[in-house]
């Protein structure tokens, strides 16, 4: 018996024959459908929660996309749209919109829920070929030797990112510049948001308080101007002035004959 004859015998034919059947039925194998993969878990790697108000969160989202060279088409303040343009060949044009949606948590406002969705579309560079035609009322329409051809954009592809360090990278970023926005707040703000008891004094005890910061405030200057001024020198008393005796005319002019002697 020949080789053939014996591999053609029943045992190998038999196994040959399961082989066969075992390839046709992995080609036909369909692939599994898109939605089962889907999970809907609270694990999802799109969303993340801050303690800030809406408004807020999405103003440091609204950063980062900017930091990040993404052009802001649509913005306020509950949701943001971007969009960011890439051209990985010379023929091949791709392009990323990023969507941004915050949510207020709680009854207050002051936590909220952020849902962020980019999604890829790609293009590529085709060309349209178009020939001339000349158009006659009696003879109808001539073609013309003529053509032109134009370069267009055709979508060829659109997918949503599922990467979830792309996320992640994207969420840290946000919340830098949150922690940069907190460290922003001047002191005196933070201080006015809490609100102290309002200590209200009867008026016999807010009299004698008025009463001792204005002494306090009239003293204050005195002892200054008394500390600055230099010493003034006291003048000397004044002594009574003497009046001069007036002698009488008679006195001043006429002098006083001698007596005749006895």
């Amino acid at each position: 018996m020949s080789i053939l004859e014996e591999i053609m015998s029943s045992p190998f034919r038999v196994l040959l024959s399961v082989a066969v059947l075992l390839a046709l039925t992995g080609c036909q194998t369909m692939p599994t459908a898109t939605y089962e993969t889907e999970k809907f878990d609270s694990a999802g790697i799109y969303s993340r929660n801050y303690a800030f108000p809406s408004a807020t969160a999405c103003e440091a989202a609204r950063r980062t996309l900017l930091s990040q060279g993404y052009v802001i088409s649509a913005y306020n303040s509950t949701q943001i749209d971007a969009r960011k343009n890439f051209q990985p060949l010379a023929n091949a044009h791709v392009q990323i919109a990023f969507r941004v949606v915050c949510a207020d948590d709680g009854v207050a406002g002051k936590a909220t829920s952020m849902f962020v969705n980019a999604m890829e579309d790609r293009y590529t560079l085709k060309k349209v070929n178009t020939a001339a035609s000349l158009g006659v009322g009696a003879l109808g329409s001539v073609s013309l030797p003529f053509s032109s051809s134009d370069d267009s954009l055709v979508k060829v592809g659109s997918e949503t990112i599922s990467a979830g360090h792309f996320y992640e990278s994207f969420f840290d970023l946000v919340g830098k510049f949150l922690g940069t926005r907190r460290d922003e707040i001047p002191p005196s703000v933070e201080q006015s948001a809490v609100r102290e008891p309002i200590v209200r004094d009867t008026p016999t005890q807010q009299q004698p308080q008025q009463l001792q910061q204005q002494q306090t405030v009239t003293q204050k200057p005195e002892a200054a101007s008394a500390q600055t001024q230099p010493p003034t020198a006291t003048p000397a008393p004044l002594q009574p002035a003497t009046t001069p005796t007036v002698q009488s005319a008679d006195k001043a002019t006429v002098p006083s004959a001698p007596l005749p002697a006895p």
